[in-house]
């Protein structure tokens, strides 16, 4: 009976100590394989190199017509004659339209013929003057005669003088109110005359970039609604107050174009020139990340992950203007850089 107890537990002495050896091997085992394997983050990297960088003000203006004018009459009278049409050319000083004035043409024929008369009488009278045969009183009352006829002249020659609308420089005739035959009230507008050839951007510039525009400075046009091609001109002017109602002042550029898209009142991107730098790095907007301290990206380095300090330029579309915290030639990560952390082992795929 008692051998019987000893070899029992012998045996479960053995089993244990058996399942026990076992379980330590598989522990054992499992640690050394969980050391020996490395977790890597598969990014992908593009090699970056820098670049002379413009920097621009983006604005949004409205084209202006340098020279515009709506031409109206003094004179209430019909249309009699309509030399240059809608879409036409007018060269400064050519009839544009002209108005029925045989009244006052009669009245001017008038005029001119009682001042030759005067004027013949005044010749006259100074004549015999000088030769004591009249009296002072009659000369001058002759002079007198004859300067309110040539008053009279003139005022009937500048009313006849405005039943022709002029063109006042090189214009095209943009819109015309009035058919032949029509009558027009004095004061009313007849036709809206446009240079265009010359034309200006209007903006109003936020008053964070006061002192950062003068006159003089470059600028890039966009039509973005009818073209894509840039349009390039100066900035002639630059308003000293501040708008209230949008905290803004007015800025004017000039531009010289004979692009068939340009026309009055189009709204335009405006990119005021604000500087011009060397060895600046243009990297896509979406591998920047914001961080209290500023922004940062990742490069890799001998297939470490590195994260760098960066100061942020400007902004245009979908990319930033880097001017400081990259070198030429870091390989920047571009893909895979969301959830890395500084120090950490990578693995490029591309």
């Amino acid at each position: 009976m008692k051998e019987s107890i000893k070899i029992c537990l012998s045996v479960i002495a053995l089993i244990a100590f058996g399942v026990f050896a076992q379980s330590c091997s598989e522990t054992e085992g499992s640690e050394t394989e969980e050391v020996s394997k490395e977790i890597l983050v598969s990014v992908e990297i593009s090699r970056i190199t820098s670049r002379e960088y413009i920097d621009y003000i983006p604005l949004i203006g409205t084209i202006k017509a340098v020279q515009r004018t709506t031409l109206s009459t003094a004179e209430g009278a019909e249309i009699e004659k309509i030399v240059k049409d809608k879409g036409q050319f007018a060269v400064e000083g050519d009839t544009v339209i002209v108005l029925k004035n045989d009244l006052l043409k009669a009245a001017l024929d008038a005029a001119a013929a009682q001042y030759k008369l005067d004027q013949v009488t005044f010749e006259k009278q100074g004549q015999i003057y000088k030769d004591n045969v009249n009296s002072e009183f009659q000369y001058l009352q002759s002079k007198y005669r004859r300067d309110q006829s040539l008053a009279n002249y003139n005022m009937a020659k500048a009313r006849y003088d405005r039943t022709f609308l002029i063109a006042p420089f090189n214009c095209i005739v943009d819109r015309r109110y009035y058919d032949v035959g029509e009558f027009v009230l004095p004061g009313s507008p007849v036709v809206d005359l446009v240079n265009n050839k010359n034309y200006k951007v209007e903006v109003g510039v936020p008053e964070k970039y006061s002192g950062q525009i003068s006159i003089g400075d470059n600028a890039k046009i966009i039509l973005k609604s009818v073209t894509a091609d840039e349009i390039f001109g100066k900035v002639v002017y630059v308003g000293t107050s501040i708008t209230p109602d949008n905290r803004t002042f007015p800025v004017e550029i000039s531009i010289s174009s004979d692009s068939k898209y340009i026309r009055p009142e189009l709204a335009a991107e405006v990119f005021i020139e604000n500087g011009i730098y060397n060895d600046v790095f243009i990297i896509p907007d979406e591998v920047v990340t914001r961080i209290d301290e500023g922004y940062i990206i990742f490069v890799e380095d001998s297939g470490i992950a590195k994260s760098r300090l960066i100061e942020v330029l400007n902004r245009s579309g979908e990319n930033i203007a880097v001017r400081k915290g990259l070198n030429n030639n870091d390989n920047l990560i571009v893909v895979g850089y969301q959830n890395l952390i500084d120090g950490q082992k990578i693995s490029v795929v591309n």
